[in-house]
């Protein structure tokens, strides 16, 4: 008994030895790895070419970002975009607003002639504008972790648009992403959609408010309208999305309520944000496919797999291309996300925003 038991308390002692240098290799694995993607970032942020023409933000530490907005095969250019620190006097604590509103005026609207001489346009940029603002109000009161307060402003700006005669027959979705170094408050309403990225997953989603939804559908017909299959869903045959802010034709199936969601944040994440210009011709797990593929080269080599599409290098009207950023990769990056869009068929605006946490160095 006793050889067997001292046979035992060696094996033991080899497989606990073993165990313990898998361990060590692990370790060392990730350690080489995290060194890498230290070193893969320094290189990137050494070979980008700063322009003062673009870099009109303040840049916002341990973060970058990219926004790029066009109006493509449209008349006019709808959708609006923003990114804006909201804590100023401590913005090393990365309290960051990002915002992309899609506007119109609707179908049944362009019968009216005062409706048909305002595009979406309007609505979406009083939308960025006064989310801006009662939001960072928002966080000097510390009240953003309260819904109520989320609705309040949302609410808020939904009357004011509809009291405004040159705005009550516009209307816009609204997607805001309020974020800080290790977290995200998402607060959208409407079909503008943000996805987070980790390690090349998509591992969170906001959800498009759209009629044929189970559980918008059921509103909808309970507050006495219906959904309308044509093209796709509509609601009475005219909206395609069931929540929006304005649109008083669309008053009161069509609401103003934001659907509210959070995600916990690490180094290296990134946010995207767009409208359904982007998102009508691709889904998430595409989006993030061509953002990981774009990411793999240098920047030189971006500038040279994905030459810009001639339509979109094109000046237009009343349509000129918006974009920039902090970091030349993204803001390559989002021309090209923004390009793939095109060449996938969507004739509608597109506007993107790309937002990275960054790993402190």
């Amino acid at each position: 008994m006793q050889r067997v038991s001292y046979s035992f308390l060696i094996t033991a002692f080899f497989v606990f030895q073993f165990a313990l240098s898998m361990d060590h290799d692990k370790r060392a694995h990730d350690l080489r790895r995290v060194a890498l993607m230290r070193n893969h970032r320094k290189n990137i942020q050494v070979a980008v070419k700063k322009d003062e023409s673009v870099n009109k933000v303040k840049k916002i530490p341990m973060m970058s970002y990219a926004m790029v907005l066009r109006r493509g095969d449209q008349i006019f250019m709808e959708d609006q975009a923003s990114i804006g620190i909201l804590d100023k006097e401590n913005n090393h604590a990365g309290n960051v607003m990002l915002t992309i509103c899609d506007g119109h005026h609707g179908d049944r609207a362009e019968n009216d002639d005062r409706a048909a001489k305002y595009p979406g346009v309007d609505a979406a940029s009083y939308a960025v504008k006064h989310l801006y603002k009662y939001i960072q109000n928002m966080v000097e009161k510390q009240c953003y972790a309260i819904e109520q307060s989320w609705f309040e402003v949302f609410t808020r700006v939904s009357l004011e648009i509809l009291k405004d005669p040159n705005l009550t027959y516009q209307g816009t979705t609204a997607l805001v992403a309020k974020i800080n170094k290790c977290h995200a408050t998402f607060s959208w309403v409407g079909d503008s959609r943000a996805i987070v990225m980790r390690d090349g997953e998509v591992i969170f989603t906001t959800i498009d408010h759209r009629p044929d939804d189970l559980l918008e559908r059921n509103r909808i017909e309970n507050d006495g309208a219906e959904v309308i299959y044509s093209d796709r869903a509509r609601v009475n045959g005219d909206l395609p999305i069931s929540r929006v802010l304005g649109n008083i034709y669309a008053k009161p199936y069509v609401v103003s309520t934001p659907q509210i969601a959070t995600c916990d944040l690490k180094n290296d994440d990134l946010i995207i944000l767009a409208s359904d210009g982007v998102w009508k011709v691709m889904s998430n797990e595409q989006v993030a496919g061509v953002v990981m593929r774009a990411l793999q080269y240098k920047i030189e080599e971006i500038d040279k797999r994905y030459p810009c599409h001639p339509h979109l290098r094109n000046k237009q009207p009343d349509g000129k291309v918006v974009e920039g950023g902090s970091n030349g990769m993204l803001e390559r990056v989002a021309r090209v996300l923004r390009d793939e869009a095109y060449i996938r068929g969507s004739n509608d605006n597109i506007s993107a925003i790309l937002f990275r946490i960054e790993a402190n160095q």
